[in-house]
This record gives structure tokens, sequence and C-alpha cells, in this order.
């Protein structure tokens, strides 16, 4: 007996020493940039060869990489029709705008217009998603009368998305999900590729003087009230921002704090981005160990490329201010998680589109910026801002192009190779395959160093092998195997198909990029922000009020 009183009390002794000292350590954590890392990494264009969006990277190589440096070209999207396939209308004052030309799900509208100086520019459009069957707007660009390249066919136009009420209670104290209704309104976007390969706006040349561009319905109706071409620009660097900040005399305020609830969003682009539930006892507002509370928003819903989430605010002081958030990528394992931010429709500057959020099993607080120094934003007293997310794939994209263009050319060679041994050769037989397809050994070459390349490249980002390396390790060896002993491949013929789909597996892995979030903080570099988690008495007692309210909780109801 006097045993056990001396375990049990070395134990209690134990665990209130790691209490705590979890309080303390918990207390003194305010490096709320440790998760940033230091450097912006610029996106290589070459690294687009050899993927399946090749066509695009030749097209920009066709002219020089000539950006003209010129006005806004509009495009009025009544007068400068040119042709007309469909039934396409122009509407009155629809939604606040004079005129508006609605194009239906099928036919096109050719306008024609005069470019000043020849070169490549970015298609600039404000559309409205007009109701429809409710699924994603597609259509397809051509100019003067030539598709320019394979990723200008099916671009999309995302409907908006939002809570149709507020977060309301059930009489047991549950939050309720709010339904997600079409909130359509105006918006301002850029041409680019929808599944994210090519990072940032797509650029299309124009000749000097009168060109044409094409409009496509593929699916669902679309209303367009202004159409411009802009000029290809790039994005300043947060250095020059804040040279600017200097020069203006902009002054960093004190003692400010905005905190905005990440699950009060305005509006998102897929009706799959609802408020969830998250029962951490840090997560904000007060989290209940009894009841369900919808606190967060994102999470594994929010992973596919070109998804946003958007909220509004406003700062009582005009002023520079950080922006911190409360956030969990724990999904995306050996990766980092791409999101690019926008302020009032704009990336404020280049760092951060494409911004990573490294993985890591829990919350944080991770304040923008790099391991150095926070960013700082400006922003004036009563002005609503909106500020949006969008998921990015960042370096990934070109990576993911690869493995598809090597997919394609594995699946295209598979397929010649059971032409002449079926699906289940005799392994006894010799095929004689290098006579029988003269470029085999070449093809197999060229795979493996994209596929060795991607490998590194990967390794590289993350930091380590995972298990999308393994994937591909895989793969690497089979290929390694095929060229030392070519008159085995069709030995091996199952396993190599096998080893294509999962391939197919690591394209789905790596286009993934969940993130979640509890809030915003807009504050000042002096201001006190929450921490990210509850230190260890905290978190014992919330377990224990959710062990006692499990005896009390009706489930049936």
């Amino acid at each position: 007996m006097k045993k056990l009183t001396i375990i049990l009390t070395t134990l209690l002794v134990a665990l209130l020493g790691y209490a705590t000292i979890d309080s303390i350590v918990l207390s003194l954590s305010d490096d709320y940039l440790k998760f940033n890392t230091n450097e912006y990494e610029e996106i290589d264009l070459e690294n687009l060869k050899n993927s399946s969006r090749e066509d695009y990277y030749y097209y920009l190589k066709e002219h020089d990489m000539h950006f003209p440096d010129v006005e806004n070209i509009p495009i009025s999207v009544e007068n400068d029709i040119v042709e007309k396939d469909g039934d396409h209308r122009i509407l009155n004052n629809y939604e606040n705008r004079e005129r508006s030309l609605l194009t239906e799900e099928a036919g096109s509208v050719t306008w024609e217009f005069e470019v000043p100086e020849a070169g490549y520019y970015n298609i600039k459009m404000e559309y409205f998603p007009y109701p429809g069957k409710s699924a994603a707007i597609e259509r397809t660009i051509k100019i003067n009368d030539v598709l320019p390249f394979e990723g200008a066919k099916n671009l999309i136009f995302p409907r908006i998305w939002g809570s149709e009420t507020g977060i309301k209670q059930d009489i047991h104290g549950n939050d309720i999900r709010p339904t997600q209704v079409e909130k359509a309104n105006w918006v301002t976007t850029y041409l680019k590729d929808p599944i994210g390969y090519i990072t940032g706006n797509y650029a299309f040349y124009f000749e000097e003087g009168v060109n044409k561009l094409t409009l496509i319905s593929e699916r669902e109706p679309l209303l367009i009230s202004q159409i411009e071409l802009t000029s290809v620009k790039e994005l300043k660097s947060y250095d020059e921002v804040k040279s600017e900040y200097e020069t203006k005399g902009y002054q960093k305020v004190s003692e400010q704090k905005e905190l905005i609830e990440g699950e009060h969003n305005v509006y998102t682009t897929s009706p799959t981005l609802y408020p969830e539930s998250d029962r951490d006892p840090a997560t904000s507002p007060n989290n209940s160990p009894k009841h369900i509370k919808l606190n967060t928003i994102g999470g594994n819903n929010w992973g596919i490329t070109g998804d946003y989430i958007t909220w509004n605010f406003t700062v009582e002081e005009t002023g520079l201010y950080n922006l911190s958030l409360r956030v969990k990528q724990r999904l995306a394992t050996g990766m980092a998680a791409g999101r690019t931010f926008y302020i009032n429709g704009e990336i404020p500057f280049k760092e951060l589109e494409n911004y990573s959020f490294t993985h890591y099993n829990g919350w944080r607080v991770q304040t923008l910026g790099t391991k150095d120094e926070p960013f700082y934003f400006y922003f004036e007293a009563g002005k609503t801002y909106e500020l949006k997310m969008e998921a990015t794939l960042g370096q990934y994209g070109s990576r993911i192009a690869t493995i598809e263009s090597s997919i394609n050319n594995l699946s295209k060679l598979y397929r010649e190779i059971i032409k002449f041994t079926g699906p289940q050769p005799d392994p006894n037989r010799d095929y004689d395959l290098t006579a029988r397809i003269p470029n085999l050994i070449e093809i197999i070459e060229d795979e493996l160093t994209n596929l060795k390349k991607v490998r590194s490249d990967l390794i590289e980002l993350s930091g380590s092998k995972s298990e999308k390396t393994g994937i591909i390790d895989t793969i690497v060896f089979q290929l390694e195997d095929f060229i030392k002993k070519p008159s085995e491949i069709h030995k091996k013929i199952k396993a190599y198909n096998d080893n294509i789909s999962s391939l197919g597996t690591l394209v789905i892995m790596l286009s993934s990029h969940p993130v979640e979030i509890d809030y915003f903080v807009v504050h000042s570099n002096d201001a006190k922000i929450p921490k990210a988690r509850k230190n260890a008495f905290a978190n014992f007692f919330f377990s224990m009020k959710a062990f006692f309210a499990t005896f009390t909780t009706d489930y049936s109801s």
C-alpha cells in the first residue's frame, strides 16, 4: 500500500510539474514567425517543359515574350461584336450595370478591336454568374480564330456561394450548419489556368492593329459587363512596397487589434466551404465541452485549386498593421499548402502569391511575413476591406503537370506493348519489343529523367523524402530495370500498369492543399494576440468536462 501511494504521488507530482512547465513555456511562446519561410520562391517557366502544359511554354516563346506597357485596352461587349452564334442578348440595367451581354450555354461571340502594340497581354473580365444549373461556368477562348494553346479550353468562371443565414442553435444549444446558397454578384477576374498548373494569369499574344477575340460557350450562361486587355506586369516585392510606405510617411499603429472569425466569411466559390466544428478548447469563439460549435472553416473541403474564401473587416485607426491567423495544416503531409492573398481584389506584393503553410499537426498562430520580420499592410480607418484567400498549387503545379505528362506517355507505351503481348503475356516467350517498338528505350529514358527531376524537386520543396516520393521511387526503379533488361519487360507488365495507376494517385495527393482557418487578427505589432493553444491545466479540465457531459447528453435527439 505504501509503495502504491509513493507511485501515485510521484505520478501526480510529475503531471503537475509538466503542466506547470507547459504553462510557463506557453506564456513565453510568442514567436509567430517561425513557421514562415525566409525566401520567396520564383516560379520558373522552364519547369513547364516536358509537362502537360508545355504547349503554353512554347506559346510564350513564339514571339520572344514581349510584354507592352500600355494603357488598358477596352473591348465593348456590345459595340465591338462582329459575329454572334446563338441566343446571346444585351440586358439593360441588370444588377447595377447599364449594359451587359448575356452569353447562353451554347454558341459563341466574336469581338473585333484595335491593339496599338503587338505583344502578350492579360485578359480581364467582369462577369456575373447568371442563374443556371448551379454548375461552374466554362468558356473557351480563341484569338484571331485560333485556339492559342490547350489551356485556353474550358476556362472556369466560378459561381459565388454563401450562408443563407447566420449560425443558429437547436433547442439543445448545438450550432446548426447554415444552408449554402448562391450569392451571385459581379466578379472581376483574369483568365488563368483553372487547374493551377500555371501560376498567375494567362498571357495572350495579339498582333498590332485589328484583332479578334472569340468566346465559345461550353457550359452554363454567363453575363459579361466588361472585357479589357491589360499589360502583363510583375508584382512588386515587399521591399518595394515597404519603401513606398516610408516615402508616403505611413506610420505603424499602436495597441490596435481586430479579430475576424473564419466562419463569418462573406462568400466562397464552393457550396462545400461551410463552417466546421473543432473541439479544441482554444478554438474561437469560446468552445463548449458539451455542445457542437461551428467555429472554423476550410479543412479537407478547402484543397481544390482556385477555390477561395473572402472576409470583410474594418480598422479603427489609419496606419500600418500586421496580419496573423490561427491556422491548421496537418492533412497535406510532407508538403506546404499554398494560398494567394488578395486585399480588395489585388495581391499586395509578390510574396503573398502562393504563400506557403508548412505541415504541422496542431493549431498555430502564424503572422504573415518571413522568419525574420512580419509584413505590414496599410489600412485606413472606417474603410471596409475585403480579404480573400485562394487555394493554389504554387511550386507543385509544374511538377504535377510533369507527372501527368509522364502518365500519358507511359500509358501510351503500355498500350503499344500489349498490342504485341496481350494483357497476360507468356513469360517464356521473347516478344522482341525493342524491334517492334523502335523508340521503346528512348521513351523510357525520357520519362525516367523527368520523374527523377520531379522526385528531387519534391524532396527540395518539402525538405525530406515522404510517401509521395516513395511512389516515384517504385516506378523509377522499375524503369531502370526495363532499360537494363528490355527482353523481360513483358514479365512485369502488370506491375508496370499498377505503378502508372499509383502515379495517378500521386497527382491527386499533390493537388490537394487543405488549410483550416479559425480566425484572423489585424493588429499592431505591440498588440497581445491569442495563443494557439491552452495550457495543460485548461486542456485537462476541458477534457474532464467533455467526459462528464457524455453522461448527460441525449445523443438520440
